[in-house]
Formats: structure tokens, C-alpha cells, sequence
């Protein structure tokens, strides 16, 4: 009997490692030849091998199930990869930042030639052109145009000079009032995402998981055109472009909502995925940490789906206080810090204006620690409304730590090193006027390569 119990141990030992190099081998021709989706009893096998030796809090997975009840596919690849990874280590690769990242004084939101002529325009994004707009490129529900965003993509490739280079935002949003066209596909509406508007702009619940999913859809078939044009690795990519802007969760693509009508709507939705009344303590902080993990799972969605050849433009100016690994931190911190977690290298991370009801000082902090993370390909500031704050902005830009004259009253933080600056700014063209020609010397003069 002590012998048949010892060889049945051994042969379940021997079955459970050739389940376990079976499934290895399988998941990786999976890998290696595309072929999505994987093969069903090889996801289970490595799922289960994966979430028996990772904490559930920390687990993605976990979260998914969670939230959306069902797992998402890219986090379902992530986390194959990563268990493979751990039965077959190898190296990592040593993470570095490009050589060339966008530095400089920029022109945000359009790209007009006069304004691209500026010889110290350095970069620039553009986001009101049909060709970036989701309506556009995804028409009808499965059906997919990128030809005109890559149309335009090398059009502005074309006009670039002197290592300029330029970002695109895909918008998401809003409605343009000339042209009477809606720049988000009706079809997402009346497929059951939801849509709150403000005037011609507008904001779709990122939490909501018709949403979510499409968005990934839309952004999975960008990546594959461009890969269709310009090579599987991107080889071929216009050096000019360098990437997406990220649509994080709010109007104009901050991770805001601002309008203060809609303000009881939110709630209300955000009670409703929560499953907490408004009128309990503990709603505010829940909701508070909801809007955080939108933006942190829109930017990851960004991530994942576009080739690591793009790079992306993430828009701070999102104020709730959120804990990320303990630490009590201001929302857009916690956000930038858990994404140049998982994606070093792949994010700037830029602060649109500092007029929104926040102490000024504050924003040059918050940057201050996000740059000496180390992590992010650079920090910097879109100008906000006048002549004071392009004033102040010049100011925050070469780090002069001296407030003293904002409206607010604030005197400015202590401990940030006096040399401290960003890497880049980005005027809007109806803002360049602000600037006196001795304030755009300086500026450019500092931050210009």
C-alpha cells in the first residue's frame, strides 16, 4: 500500500508538470504567432497559477472581475506574460528614457502653419480636426476609418522642421457647432454607454463597461493600422509623430467634470456603481477613488492597446485626494505615480493651466514629484486664462519659487531646489498675444533645447 501511494504521488507530480509544460508551450505559440484568443483550458491553467500566488488586492484581474464581471483581454494577456515570465526568467531589459523627448515651448490644440512656422515652436497637439475625432474613425459599431488620422498624421509630418514634433488627441467628445457633427459616435450612445453633456462639450461615464470596452476596440484598431502603414514594430512611424494624447475621464480630456449643474448627476452615478448612497460618510472618499481608478485604467487601456512606439500625453488637472500605497496623495499625483509604475518611460504628464481652484504652489509640487519619481518622459504646463497667468507660468516654468502676487495669496513651497523647472510648455494660439516678447525670450531660452 506505502508503495502504490508513492507512485501515485509521483505520477500526479509528473501530470501536474506536463499540464504545466503543455500549457507553457501552447500559451507561447500563442504569443509568438498572435493568435488571440488563447486557448481556453491554457488561460484557466495560467490564470489560476497566477492569482493563487498574487495578493487579490493588488491583482488587476481581481479587479476586473470586480468591477465588470468579466476579465479584460489585455489584462488576461499581461498577466499570461507575466506567468510565463516567472517559470522562464530572463533579464529584463534596462528601462531608459528616449534620447529625444519633447522638450521646449509648444502650441497647443492646433497646429496652424503660421504658428508651426515659429522657429521656437518646438511641439505641438492638436485636437479640433475632423481626423482625430471618434465619430470619424468609427463610424457605425465594428466599423473602423483610421485612413484619415493617418492622412493627416503624415500631412503634419510633412510640415515639420527642424526636429519638431507633434501629438495627436483622439477626441472622444463634444460637438462641433459649425460644422453640426457630433465628434463621438451616436451608435456608442445608443449601444448603452453614457453620455453627459455641458453645452457642446460633454464627458461619457469612464467607468461605465460598454464604454471601456469599445474605447479599447477603437484603440486597438488604431494600432492596427498604424502597424498596417508603417510596420510591425512601427519602424516606419514619421519621426515627427510622437504619439496620443490621453482622453482621461473629463471634459477637454482632463480628469475633471468642472460644470458644478452636472455635479448631482455624477453623484448619482457614482453611487449607482458603487452601491453607496450619497448621504454616507464614507461616499465621498469611494467616489473620490472611483475617479482616480478611471483615470489610472483609461491611461493603462492606452497603454496596453497602443504599440510602445507611441508615446502619450496624459492631462493632469484633477484635484480629489486619493491613497495610493499608503500615501495620502492629491488625485493626478496618484495617478501619474501607478502609471510610470507599470509603464516607465511611456507618459508626459502635463497640468493644463492652474486657474481651477487649486493654490498655485501646489501644482509646482506636484510636478516637482513626478519628475523625481523619474519615471515619466517629462513634466510640464499649458498656459491658463491672461496676462497674469502666462506671467506665472514663466515664472513656474524656470522655477522661480517667488508667489508672491497671485490671487490667491500664496507664497510659494518650500524644499523644491531652487534650479527646479519643467520640460516643456504649451501656449494655445489665442494666448500667445499674453506674452510680452521679453517673457517668450526667456522662456524659450529655458526650456528650448
Amino acid at each position: 500500500m506505502k508503495k502504490f501511494i508513492i507512485f501515485l504521488t509521483i505520477g500526479l507530480i509528473l501530470l501536474t508538470l506536463t499540464t504545466s509544460v503543455r500549457a507553457t508551450t501552447i500559451i507561447r505559440g500563442d504569443l509568438n504567432n498572435n493568435q488571440i484568443p488563447f486557448d481556453r483550458q491554457d488561460v484557466i491553467l495560467s490564470i489560476a497559477a497566477y492569482l493563487s500566488s498574487t495578493p487579490p488586492a493588488t491583482n488587476s484581474l481581481v479587479y476586473d472581475l470586480n468591477q465588470n464581471g468579466y476579465f479584460d483581454r489585455q489584462d488576461v494577456i499581461s498577466f499570461i506574460t507575466n506567468y510565463l515570465a516567472k517559470l522562464n526568467p530572463s533579464p529584463s531589459p534596462t528601462l531608459t528614457p528616449p534620447s529625444n523627448p519633447i522638450r521646449g515651448v509648444g502650441n497647443c490644440h492646433w497646429l496652424e502653419q503660421w504658428r508651426w512656422d515659429h522657429t521656437n515652436v518646438r511641439w505641438g497637439y492638436v485636437t479640433s480636426q475632423e481626423a482625430v475625432w471618434w465619430s470619424t474613425l468609427n463610424p457605425a459599431d465594428d466599423k473602423y476609418n483610421i485612413q484619415p488620422l493617418i492622412d493627416f498624421i503624415e500631412e503634419r509630418s510633412r510640415e515639420a522642421k527642424n526636429g519638431q514634433k507633434f501629438m495627436v488627441q483622439l477626441y472622444l467628445a463634444g460637438y462641433n457647432r459649425r460644422l453640426g457633427k457630433k465628434k463621438y459616435p451616436q451608435w456608442l450612445v445608443d449601444k448603452g454607454a453614457v453620455y453627459v453633456p455641458r453645452r457642446d462639450d460633454g464627458t461619457f461615464v469612464p467607468w461605465n463597461p460598454i464604454f471601456k470596452k469599445e474605447l479599447g476596440e477603437f484603440l486597438t484598431a488604431i494600432n492596427s493600422a498604424f502597424q498596417a502603414r508603417w510596420g510591425r514594430q512601427l519602424e516606419n512611424k514619421p519621426t515627427a509623430f510622437e504619439g496620443i494624447v490621453v482622453w482621461s475621464g473629463g471634459y477637454y480630456g482632463e480628469m475633471a467634470t468642472y460644470y458644478p449643474p452636472n455635479w448631482p448627476l455624477w453623484d448619482r452615478l457614482a453611487s449607482q456603481k458603487l452601491g453607496i448612497p450619497t448621504s454616507d460618510p464614507s461616499f465621498r472618499s469611494a467616489y473620490d477613488k472611483l475617479w482616480v481608478d478611471s483615470a489610472i485604467n483609461l491611461g493603462s487601456l492606452y497603454a496596453h492597446r497602443l504599440s510602445p512606439q507611441i508615446k502619450l500625453l496624459f492631462h493632469l488637472a484633477y484635484y480629489h485626494w486619493y491613497y495610493w500605497h499608503g500615501q495620502r496623495l492629491h488625485g493626478d499625483e496618484a495617478a501619474a505615480m501607478e502609471l510610470m509604475s507599470r509603464f516607465p518611460y511611456r507618459f508626459y504628464f502635463k497640468f493644463n493651466g492652474w486657474d481651477y481652484g487649486m493654490p498655485a504652489g501646489n501644482y509646482q509640487w506636484i510636478m516637482y514629484n513626478i519628475k523625481h519619481f523619474g519615471k515619466s518622459l517629462g513634466v510640464g504646463y499649458e498656459v491658463g486664462h491672461g496676462v497674469n497667468h502666462s506671467r506665472w507660468m514663466v515664472d513656474y516654468a524656470l522655477g522661480i519659487n517667488d508667489y508672491n502676487g497671485l490671487a490667491d495669496g500664496y507664497q510659494g513651497p518650500t524644499g523644491i531646489p531652487a534650479n527646479f523647472k519643467v520640460d516643456f510648455v504649451c501656449i494655445q494660439p489665442q494666448f500667445w498675444a499674453a506674452f510680452d516678447p521679453v517673457q517668450l525670450h526667456r522662456l524659450e531660452e529655458a526650456l528650448n533645447p
